[in-house]
């Protein structure tokens, strides 16, 4: 379909006959495999008016990262990098696979429809376009060419998406409880967290939230460590005994 007479390149080991090639161009080719027809584009085709075989170098296939051949029991499939058997063929006497191709016409120019783009899309617009995966998914198909066409402004920001976070929602807030079963001081609920990924300012790691059931009050203990918990919960019975209040749960 292309075509570009260029100097002529001699080529040894054909048959034992050297031979000259004098154009390269790009051929379009049918094939058939497995009861469904491919359209290969070669491109770079080397012209050798002299040789009687067409040849297809299985180096030149894989050369394009992904793609493969399999080749077992007399016969060799060709792979594209989506995983997709297009061509096969049968080995010869001579160590050589033979294939059986047509040839096609070029794709018109008016059949073909480009999409450019100015700038490459932001993060957050792949995000939205890869059905909303998440950042770190998306950097790795970037670092490790895992797409074909995946161009990102890596300048751009990774926003929270809003509607990725209502859709984590499983439940609504629980609304105020209107009776109390329980006194104040009776019933105490405890929440240990930590550590922090970085220390306060006076080095604390950890929180000890403890709440009055009855009451709804809140006390907040900053801890280094987490065995000071212990400590921090004996202190809150001693507040609540001298008190006259009784803690029966925690």
């Amino acid at each position: 379909m292309t075509y570009k007479p260029i100097t002529q390149i001699p080529i040894k080991g054909i048959g034992n006959i050297k031979v000259f090639a004098i154009g390269r161009g790009t051929v379009y080719l049918y094939s058939e495999c497995d009861g469904c027809i491919y359209t290969l584009q070669l491109n770079n085709v080397l012209h050798v008016p002299h040789n009687q075989n067409s040849l297809l170098s299985l180096g030149c296939w894989e050369a394009t990262m992904g793609r493969k051949f399999l080749g077992e029991n007399g016969k060799l499939t060709l792979v594209t990098k989506e995983g997709r058997s297009i061509a096969q063929g049968i080995r010869l006497s001579n160590r050589l696979y033979q294939m059986t191709f047509m040839l096609a016409p070029a794709p018109l120019l008016n059949n073909i429809s480009f999409n450019t783009l100015t700038t490459a899309p932001s993060w957050e617009i792949w995000h939205k376009c890869f059905s909303h995966v998440g950042y770190l998914g998306l950097q790795k198909l970037f670092d490790q060419h895992l797409v074909d066409g995946l161009h990102v402004d890596q300048n751009t920001d990774k926003p929270d998406c809003i509607a990725c976070t209502e859709v984590k929602l499983s439940k609504s807030p629980y609304g105020l409880t209107i009776k109390k079963f329980t006194e104040p001081g009776e019933l105490t609920h405890v929440d240990l967290w930590g550590p922090y990924n970085v220390q306060s300012i006076h080095r604390n790691s950890y929180f000890l939230l403890m709440i009055d059931d009855a009451l709804q009050f809140i006390a907040v203990d900053f801890l280094k460590a987490k065995s000071q918990a212990v400590q921090k919960i004996k202190d809150q019975i001693t507040y609540l005994s001298v008190r006259d209040k009784t803690l029966c749960a925690i």
